[in-house]
């Protein structure tokens, strides 16, 4: 787990949206996709460009914005 690929955790749960957090990251919306990759299956459920919290990803986010 990186710092980086927390943050984009954080934005697209936040922002609900992969372009919106890939704006505030100046980065690509494929390089956010990509930092959150190896998180995705244990943090959220993703529909297109869309990221809906699951439960976990709502008890997980507070740890992962501590570390931030």
């Amino acid at each position: 787990m990186e710092i980086n690929q927390l943050r984009a955790f954080d934005l697209v749960v936040r922002l609900g949206s992969f372009s919106k957090a890939s704006r505030q990251l100046d980065v690509t919306q494929p390089t956010s996709s990509q930092r959150i990759r190896e998180l995705e299956k244990s943090v959220g459920h993703r529909t297109g460009k869309y990221m809906e919290p699951t439960d976990l990803d709502k008890g997980f986010l507070p740890y992962a914005q501590q570390a931030l």
